[in-house]
């Protein structure tokens, strides 16, 4: 059970949250913020954690799409310190991570081109096939480093 309390100020948004932050919940609690994500007019948010006992993976997601807003956690738990701060490395490390595979995918699609050229019939692969297509080399081990 999730039980949230919501506070509107005029000059901030609070929520305290108590409880399991899993579903069905969550849904009930990401509904009520993107209704009250109008209301909040460039105030800041302040989320308070303390209570909260558990959360699932679906809880972090909405702590995940939360943070994109630039909400300011409350937490005193260790555990849920440490996983918003995992959250906040998740966040920032994404494009960066994207970006590593990314001379992968497009050497994929070029060797993809080169091919259906050359044997004339158009090739269709996945975008999964063609990172694997793409990974795949000469090399004695089989497949190219990624550093």
């Amino acid at each position: 059970m999730l039980k949230v309390t919501f506070t509107d100020t005029p000059t901030e948004q609070k929520w305290i949250l108590q409880g399991r932050l899993t579903d069905p919940w969550v849904s009930e609690l990401w509904t009520s913020w993107t209704n009250a994500r109008d209301a909040r007019q460039g105030r800041p948010c302040v989320v308070d954690l303390n209570d909260v006992t558990f959360i699932d993976q679906n809880g972090e997601t909405v702590l995940l799409a939360m943070m994109a807003e630039d909400v300011r956690f409350v937490a005193s738990g260790v555990s849920t310190k440490y996983l918003l701060n995992d959250l906040r490395s998740k966040n920032k490390n994404r494009l960066r991570k994207c970006m590593k595979y990314l001379h992968l995918v497009v050497l994929g699609f070029a060797l993809l081109q080169i091919a259906s050229v050359y044997m004339r019939v158009p090739i269709r692969l996945t975008m999964r096939e063609t990172v694997a297509f793409a990974s795949i080399s000469d090399t004695p081990q089989g497949r190219v480093g990624v550093q």
